[in-house]
């Protein structure tokens, strides 16, 4: 466990990226603390209930990678952000979504809350088309609530599907290339910080990070299941 979380924080930091790990697999705030003392810059959770628990465990800077579509699916994870001073980023993915994240927010408005916009760049699961106009809409509705806009999230899920290093490391370009085009997308339409956020296990391990992603959130790297076809050298594999 402690040499998978050394080996990820020493790749974020060689790479000049932020490491915000996923808790999915580990649902451990003793193992999310250990990544922060490493060096994560906070933490990324599946549900507001998870973020709940992170929040009573210490933790002060979450990501939730959940698609908000209801105000009070958030309204006590925002309440116990406040009272522990915790930062917050929420995504969103449809204009449904601002609309409720903003609801929820003006009833906890000292909250220190951003959103971001969430990019399907392969799995097909939830995201905007990096093709549409759909992420200039939501950034527009942000900006018109008043929320701030904290750029562009990806999960490249479906590299798990890859089958080996060279596939996964394919995987991992084409993620690169459809965020750089919604990036200067959003950019023209004078959204000019619009930092890159992206995560996957298989592609952290198997490719190099980009020069222009500013944060990186792999999550099953931390516990000992096997990911030795991604030819890593034995004393790094996990």
């Amino acid at each position: 466990l402690e040499q998978n979380l050394q080996h990820m924080q020493r790749k974020a930091s060689a790479a000049g990226v932020a490491l915000r790990p996923h808790i999915k697999t580990h649902k451990s705030v003793w193992i999310a603390q250990r990544q922060l003392e490493y060096g994560a810059q906070g933490v990324t959770v599946s549900k507001p209930s998870e973020g709940i628990s992170f929040i009573q465990g210490g933790v002060r800077d979450l990501l939730l990678a959940y698609p908000v579509v209801q105000p009070q699916s958030v309204a006590e994870l925002l309440r116990l952000a406040v009272l522990h001073q915790a930062k917050l980023t929420l995504i969103a993915d449809r204009l449904q979504g601002v609309a409720a994240i903003a609801d929820a927010w003006q009833q906890q408005p000292d909250c220190e809350l951003a959103v971001a916009i969430k990019v399907d760049v392969g799995l097909h699961r939830i995201g905007v088309s990096p093709d549409s106009d759909d992420a200039v809409l939501i950034a527009q509705a942000l900006r018109d609530r008043g929320v701030r806009f904290a750029g562009l999230v990806s999960h490249a899920g479906h590299a798990y599907g890859a089958g080996n290093a060279a596939a996964i490391v394919d995987v991992a370009r084409q993620e690169t290339v459809l965020m750089q085009q919604l990036q200067a997308k959003l950019q023209a339409a004078g959204f000019t910080d619009c930092p890159l956020s992206v995560g996957s296990t298989p592609t952290a391990l198997a490719a190099e990070v980009a020069p222009c992603i500013s944060e990186i959130r792999p999550g099953n790297y931390a516990l000992p299941v096997s990911y030795t076809h991604l030819t890593l050298p034995t004393t790094e594999r996990v």
